[in-house]
């Protein structure tokens, strides 16, 4: 019962909901008129200029990447899904550009260790790169403000790195919150000490609503062995 149409500006003269993957782009805009609903990602807290675009032009934005992490709205989440998504292919792109192997090999002209993957953030993405980095032989660690993950990094054969502070990470509905001072200054004693021994490292630490922190220094890139990939 679709109809099918050859541009994309046929579908926004036509239709009422829009409902799209990617985040908007300049000619979705000049498409959209005034009374419309659109269902994307917007990521609200990285773009308010495009919220003011939006009511500017009279337009229901829902934000799917703003949809709470609750049992009543599992059927809308669809960030975890694109979040398992990306920590999987996180690993697959590191391991192609990385010049080499990422499980031990033992052969006739000698050993080769296992590669080594640095994680930070242990939600869906940094569990899924967990995951890829095992299946391929790699040796993981992993750490996450949160210490009830540990448990569930662990469980799939990585290392938790702890952070040697007393201060709980995990906030409202089950996300990471921010931290203080004292916590990310211990954080960035132990990062300093996991980057410089990891082939890998893979950065998924987010906070709801707020720019990604950045927690991998110059100094840390600085004294990671060539080649190595973040």
């Amino acid at each position: 019962g679709c109809k099918l149409v050859d541009t994309a500006e046929e579908v926004y003269k036509a239709a009422d909901v829009i409902i799209k993957i990617n985040t908007l782009t300049d000619q979705d805009f000049s498409n959209l008129r005034r009374g419309q609903v659109v269902v994307t990602y917007l990521w609200p807290a990285f773009n308010p200029e495009l919220l003011k675009t939006l009511a500017a032009k009279g337009v229901t934005a829902m934000s799917v990447d703003a949809v709470p992490r609750i049992t009543r709205a599992q059927k809308l989440d669809t960030r975890s899904s694109m979040a398992n998504m990306a920590g999987y292919k996180a690993i697959i792109e590191a391991f192609h550009l990385l010049p080499r192997f990422a499980k031990p090999l033992t052969t006739a002209a000698g050993s080769v260790p296992a590669a080594n993957v640095f994680i930070i953030g242990a939600g869906v993405a940094g569990l899924s790169a967990i995951g890829t980095s095992r299946s391929l032989g790699a040796l993981v660690t992993a750490n996450d403000t949160r210490s009830v993950v540990k448990e569930q990094v662990e469980s799939m054969g990585a290392k938790f790195a702890e952070v040697p502070y007393k201060e709980e990470g995990a906030g409202a509905g089950g996300y990471a919150k921010e931290m203080s001072e004292g916590f990310h200054k211990a954080q960035m004693q132990l990062y300093s000490q996991e980057v410089k021994k990891a082939d890998v490292v893979v950065t998924t630490a987010q906070i709801p609503g707020k720019p990604a922190p950045l927690l991998i220094t110059k100094e840390m890139v600085r004294s990671m062995r060539p080649g190595s990939v973040i």
